[in-house]
């Protein structure tokens, strides 16, 4: 979160400043370092190769899915596939390898870890959809962040995708203008942000939440009943209905 806050120039980090705003990119930078090195130390500690494979590859995976996501900065055409290549790259796969790592050093057996990272993976899509919902829908004052500040900084989302995919001819022109100058013009970022609202690509992409957090449920099926189980569960039923 340190160097993602950096990535996206962020002043806010739920409701409050930033540690990039209040000690600068070097600070922010450096302690997520030491930070990620000493998470593999302690991973090293637990002396389970299945764990520490999981942790270096899930970080590669990050790493790349954030370089993906620059490239296509800006990127006005860009595709579903190649959005939830991103998505997958940059969030799921750290919450899907969260779960997996959760069986992992508790001693499951192979089908109990490669359904517990299924329910992460899943839901780690889910929870993506709705930030990205969110950067449409919410304030800045519940969500922590200006809406549209992805809009913005030229991040193309799957909201934006659909009411893009809804318009043609005239009017694909005049939001493509509007896209151009995005970054500088507050007048086109509220259109461009009415034009998503109106055009049912939020109501689209929250059933596609939705349906994703029934497929993370359906992976804790063969789990005996438990606290811990239950507790998966709402936790995934929060990401399709949180504010924030």
């Amino acid at each position: 979160l340190l160097h993602d806050d950096v990535l996206d120039n962020a002043e806010v980090r739920r409701k409050k400043p930033s540690a990039n705003t209040l000690w600068g990119n070097h600070a922010a930078v450096l302690v997520g370092d030491f930070l990620y090195s000493k998470a593999f130390v302690r991973a090293i500690d637990l002396a389970n190769l299945q764990f520490f494979r999981k942790l270096t590859r899930t970080t590669t995976i990050m790493a790349e899915g954030q370089v993906l996501e620059l490239l296509h900065t800006g990127d006005w055409n860009l595709d579903v596939d190649t959005y939830f290549n991103i998505i997958v790259a940059k969030t799921a796969v750290l919450i899907s390898a969260a779960c997996a790592c959760g069986g992992i050093i508790s001693g499951a057996d192979d089908d109990e870890v490669a359904r517990l990272e299924s329910f992460g993976m899943n839901m780690g899509v889910a929870f993506q959809l709705v930030d990205d919902i969110l950067d449409y829908t919410s304030t800045e004052k519940v969500f922590g962040k200006p809406v549209g500040k992805d809009l913005s900084e030229g991040k193309v989302t799957l909201p934006l995708i659909y009411a893009l995919q809804s318009t043609s001819g005239p009017e694909r022109q005049r939001v493509a203008s509007m896209l151009s100058e995005i970054g500088e013009n507050e007048d086109s970022r509220k259109k461009v942000v009415e034009l998503v609202r109106k055009s049912g690509a939020l109501e689209r992409v929250r059933r596609e939440a939705g349906a994703y957090v029934r497929k993370a449920g359906r992976q804790l099926e063969t789990f005996p009943s438990s606290e811990a189980r239950d507790n998966l569960l709402e936790l995934s039923q929060y990401i399709v209905e949180r504010s924030f």
